[in-house]
């Protein structure tokens, strides 16, 4: 990017899709369009749209459209807000201590949904970590050929993901194995379940010192358990600890609507506020 003239497309074989980056800044940057420039450029209409987003924007406000339940369901659109995701990410990376050490994160999962755009993007934005990207989309091969080059120290993917590169260190030495993990901290799993087992395999064969298990909703922003959390039985009573239910969700997390459907925002959130998980 230093190499990149202001206002100018960016030019990589690293990341050949990576082209446009456009700031909200009134500063000029090397390789960086300004917001308000792009602005400019369009025509009067996208032009108005965008001063008035710039000077009327509430943290309330929607931002972010996120598809979620494609494949197993009728694809619903999670309306997020500003409030939602910078609180989500923020919040986070304070549990995940983040504040206190600068770390250099591998990224497996697509930036285009939650856990890579809230916990991948913007998480590390606010507390200064290195994103490290092994490949344009998930290869295994990939991500253990960059580990110690790149000092990794946290891994972030799905279980399936984790499974892969955990079947690639299994067929290591035991030498070679504590090369490649060597500055490998722990591991953030999400998208999906992951079993007590497969956790337990990470942690001993790549000697992690611990590996966290996210729960989330793309409706939540993504990750919960910082907000208020209950579970109740079918008549919305809470039921006593260790008793089946529905796990319900309020707080800053949750998201505004299901995007122009509001039969569906309401069947899910209660005029209480309170998010049925299902």
């Amino acid at each position: 990017m230093d190499q990149t003239p202001e206002s100018s497309p960016i030019k990589s074989q690293q990341c050949p899709y990576f082209t446009h980056l456009i700031v909200n800044s009134d500063k000029q940057f090397k390789g960086a369009f300004r917001l308000q420039d792009v602005a400019l450029s369009g025509n009067r209409e996208s032009q108005d749209i965008i001063h008035k987003v710039l000077k009327t924007a509430q943290p309330d406000d929607g931002c972010l459209i996120q598809f979620t339940s494609g494949t197993t369901g009728f694809p619903k659109a999670a309306f997020l807000s500003h409030f939602n995701i910078v609180n989500n990410s923020y919040l986070g990376g304070l549990r995940l201590d983040f504040d206190k050490t600068l770390h250099r994160i591998c990224v497996q999962v697509p930036y285009f949904h939650v856990f890579g755009h809230v916990y991948g993007i913007l998480t590390n934005i606010i507390f200064g970590s290195t994103l490290v990207n092994a490949s344009p989309t998930f290869e295994g091969a990939a991500t253990m050929a960059i580990l110690d080059k790149e000092k990794v120290s946290i891994i972030y993917g799905t279980p399936t993901m984790h499974a892969d590169v955990l079947h690639r260190a299994s067929q290591l030495s035991d030498e070679e194995r504590r090369a490649k993990f060597a500055t490998v901290d722990y591991v953030i799993s999400g998208g999906a379940s992951i079993s007590r087992q497969l956790m337990k395999q990470l942690h001993q064969t790549l000697g992690l010192k611990k590996s966290i298990c996210a729960y989330g909703m793309t409706e939540t922003s993504p990750a919960t358990f910082m907000p208020l959390a209950k579970v109740v039985d079918q008549n919305g009573r809470v039921v006593p600890f260790g008793t089946p239910g529905e796990l319900m969700i309020r707080g800053y997390c949750n998201m505004l609507e299901y995007w122009e459907d509001e039969q569906k925002t309401k069947d899910t959130i209660g005029a209480d506020r309170w998010l049925r998980t299902g």
